[in-house]
């Protein structure tokens, strides 16, 4: 039995098939019956689908008819009616009937979550440009330089800066390190993020915030800008670092010599920059004498007292006993003498004023300064020769002789090894320019504070209460009889005589 197929568009009908059905239906004309007839006989396939297409004819004559069915029929023409009468108009929906309102709704709501997240973004900015200002005033003073990159990369190639760089760190006991505490902080509130800072960390970001607020725009603009160019540098950090130690290094320059050190002129910004550094070595080491440890200052000590010995045993003998007998009396203002003379054999008249090793001119626009010679100093004439002469002027006071360059080198070879490593660390470059005069300016600075170290050690050696001292003003008499008039002086004068006492006697 044949496979039957649905007439589909896949499946259309065969030509045969209806031409078939035309000739069995007496369709066709003469013509095209004849030719089917042809077909009929010649093709066996062909016979074969007409007896097929008879067959099916056959059977639909043999299916019995179906009573027609009332109902069916009713429902029929009410379907048919149905589609024909027009469309009863559907109600409209809530939705549609409210939708003005809805939209309003809507769209209002729809503002409302645009303006939470663009005040939720615009805050976030402003967070951002605080913690990226606070940043930038946390490296203000390095900042404030510009960004003058040919200038820093001249310090910083240069060794003797670099000699300089180190010196001033190891002298201050601070790195110039970047640390980079901003970015390290927690960026929800800019206020927590500083009080989560230690105290003294937290005061000094603060001091550099306030400073960087009263500042105009521009200034601030331009602050920026130098951070925001330093930070996209692969060297940013030892930019950074060489920018720090260039800020307080130029910060201590006179300003002759700063504005030399950004001169146009190569040659002559080579020259300042050699001289300005040898000047900050001079300063460093001249303020070194707080560095020295109590256990250098009490050897330095030791050293000068004996020199001390050796000066009086130089004097004529009736004055050397006497200076021995005073020397030896255990009181306060002998103990002061004694020292006072240690300080005046610790005096060079040709360091006052002066805050560079022997320099009075840029050192490359002259010669080398020699050393000081060992021995006294040379008499000064027209003083010497007016003493005891025609004038009647009695002699001045006898002064000790000076230390001199031997005795300093003894000093130096009695220093432990951190003292020495903080001498060559301030004299080193020095040396290079005025000798030996930076080291033994250097021990003379140390000298002095360990003299001075003595001296408020006796100022401070006072048992008596303040209150007993208050007390016991009247003896003083240094406002008067009584203590009336230490009264009617002003809080800081009262204080001072108070608490300083034995400052006023020891000058007395």
């Amino acid at each position: 039995m044949s496979e039957s197929v649905l007439l589909t568009d896949d499946h259309p009908v065969d030509p045969d098939d209806e031409l078939l059905v035309a000739y069995l239906d007496n369709e066709l004309e003469d013509n095209e019956r004849q030719s089917v007839e042809r077909r009929l006989v010649a093709e066996p396939e062909f016979r074969h689908r007409l007896q097929m297409l008879q067959t099916g004819w056959d059977w639909l004559d043999e299916i019995p008819g179906e009573a027609i069915d009332e109902k069916l029929v009713e429902s029929t023409i009410e379907m048919v009616v149905s589609d024909i009468a027009p469309a009863k108009p559907e109600k409209a929906s809530w939705l549609f009937e409210n939708r003005r309102a809805v939209f309003t709704i809507a769209a209002i709501g729809f503002a409302f979550g645009v303006g939470v997240i663009s005040t939720t973004y615009a805050r976030r900015l402003s967070l951002q440009k605080q913690f990226d200002d606070l940043a930038v005033a946390e490296e203000i003073d390095a900042y404030s330089l510009g960004p003058d990159f040919k200038f820093f990369n001249e310090l910083a190639t240069n060794p003797r800066w670099q000699a300089m760089a180190f010196a001033m760190q190891q002298i201050n006991e601070r790195s110039m390190e970047p640390q980079r505490l901003v970015e390290s902080l927690p960026a929800d509130d800019i206020a927590t993020a500083v009080k989560s800072l230690p105290s003294d960390q937290r005061d000094k970001l603060l001091v550099k915030w306030n400073r960087f607020e009263s500042f105009d725009d521009s200034t601030k603009a331009s602050l920026r800008d130098t951070a925001a160019k330093v930070n996209e540098r692969e060297e940013r950090d030892s930019l950074l670092t060489t920018m720090k130690v260039a800020s307080i290094w130029i910060e201590d320059l006179p300003d002759e010599m700063r504005d030399a050190i950004r001169s146009d002129n190569a040659n002559v910004r080579a020259d300042a920059i050699e001289e300005a550094i040898q000047y900050k070595m001079a300063d460093l080491s001249f303020d070194s004498g707080k560095l020295i440890s109590e256990s250098t200052s009490e050897r330095i000590f030791a050293w000068l007292d004996a020199i001390l010995w050796d000066r009086i045993d130089e004097l004529p003998p009736e004055m050397a006993e006497r200076f021995r007998s005073g020397v030896k009396q255990p009181n306060g203002n002998t103990e002061i003498f004694k020292l006072v003379m240690m300080y005046q054999m610790l005096d060079d008249p040709d360091q006052h004023g002066r805050r560079r090793f022997g320099f009075n001119r840029f050192p490359f626009s002259g010669g080398r300064p020699e050393p000081p010679q060992d021995g006294p100093p040379p008499p000064d004439g027209d003083a010497d020769a007016n003493r005891d002469g025609p004038s009647g002027r009695p002699p001045g006071p006898v002064r000790l002789r000076r230390v001199t360059e031997d005795e300093y080198s003894v000093l130096r070879s009695m220093l432990d090894k951190d003292a020495l490593m903080t001498l060559d660390a301030l004299t080193s470059y020095s040396t290079q320019f005025a000798g030996e005069t930076a080291v033994n300016a250097t021990l003379r600075t140390w000298a002095q504070e360990s003299v001075r170290r003595h001296i408020a050690e006796l100022r401070n050696h006072d048992d008596s209460t303040v209150l007993e001292r208050y007390l016991d003003y009247d003896k003083d008499s240094r406002f008067g009889e009584d203590r009336d008039t230490l009264d009617l002086q002003s809080p800081s004068r009262i204080k001072k005589e108070i608490f300083d006492r034995r400052r006023f006697d020891f000058r007395r």
